[in-house]
């Protein structure tokens, strides 16, 4: 009897130890202290991350319309997809994930890239939505390449002004300046964008102007020009964006002469006066275009008022690395 138990014994433990080198081993059982902290510690850090970056995104929402559409230029301005996405409605972030996932969160490619934008127009479709239309001034390593517009739309979602809809930005004009063959689009692009640089420039710059103050010796009340064109280089640069090196240098000298600006410290004021225009070059039509080597002539009918309409002729130059550019004064289109 005790033969048979011994013998029983002997096989059980011996099965055992056959299955138990074919079984796997369970995985908290090969799990060291230190690797069961290691996965403690990544879940952790995905939670935190995860808080982290919906605090991030909760804090740049905006309270506002037109503080939407600034951070949607600035998202494009810094090509940051995360940004963008920060400030969609949930319908659009819903609509937009895996396009802004293939794209790896990033916004255009390097170049051209946005310098600055204008609201053409608003359109308040309700108390709640408001689509804008916006004109983004893009620029290359060679300077202004010209106006992309899109339209975007911003929904309120108390307390917020979310991003509900937009056009893309494709970082394309139809304006080709550094083509040698001067186009109708280049010629009325660029016809179009002097116009709103010359009544910039008139109405003293972007932001409100400083109080008038009196020059000695005049009797003229001036007042300061906008930080970006305050001093003779940033109006300078300001114009070459549109118009050719000499016809800048020649313009602002007749300024100076006509008092029309006046330099203290460095810094550039105008007479303290407001002026206008019923012209409307943006909407202009080109009458005939003639080019010989790097040299251009464009016939344009300006709509003016309600049903008139004025022929200007408006001289073009090629400058090598820099393009087309306005070689007619500035005065001239305004």
């Amino acid at each position: 009897m005790k033969k048979s138990l011994v013998a029983f014994t002997t096989k059980v433990l011996t099965a055992g130890l056959l299955m138990s080198s074919v079984l796997p081993v369970p995985v908290w059982a090969n799990t060291t202290s230190d690797a069961k902290a290691a996965v403690t510690d990544n879940r952790i850090a995905e939670t935190d991350a995860k808080q982290r970056v919906e605090l991030l995104e909760l804090a740049v929402k905006p309270q506002s319309a037109d503080a939407a559409i600034e951070l949607f230029v600035k998202s494009y301005q810094t090509r940051n997809g995360a940004l963008l996405f920060a400030i969609l409605t949930p319908e659009e972030q819903n609509r937009k994930l895996q396009q802004f996932s293939e794209q790896n969160w990033v916004l255009g490619v390097s170049s051209p890239w946005i310098k600055s934008y204008r609201i053409e127009r608003t359109n308040e479709k309700s108390e709640e939505v408001t689509e804008y239309h916006l004109q983004l001034l893009e620029y290359t390593s060679t300077g202004f390449t010209g106006i992309e517009k899109v339209v975007v739309t911003v929904k309120k979602q108390e307390p917020y002004w979310l991003i509900d809809n937009f056009t893309p930005v494709s970082f394309q004009t139809n304006m080709d300046l550094m083509s040698e063959q001067l186009s109708n689009d280049t010629v009325l692009g660029l016809v179009a964008e002097a116009q709103r640089r010359y009544w910039y420039i008139a109405s003293g710059g972007k932001g409100s102007n400083t109080a008038s103050f009196q020059p000695a010796g005049t009797e003229t009340p001036y007042r300061w020009l906008s930080e970006d064109i305050g001093t003779k280089d940033h109006l300078t640069a300001y114009l070459q964006d549109i118009f050719a090196a000499s016809t800048v240098a020649t313009y602002i000298s007749d300024q100076f002469s006509k008092k029309l600006l006046i330099e203290e410290d460095g810094r550039l004021a105008q007479p303290d006066a407001d002026a206008g225009s019923l012209r409307d070059w943006g909407n202009a039509q080109l009458v005939n275009l003639e080019q010989k080597a790097n040299e251009g002539k464009a016939t344009i009918s300006v709509p003016v008022g309600d049903d008139g309409q004025e022929t200007f002729e408006i001289q073009f130059v090629y400058q090598e690395k820099d393009g087309w550019k306005i070689a007619t004064s500035p005065e001239s289109i305004r």
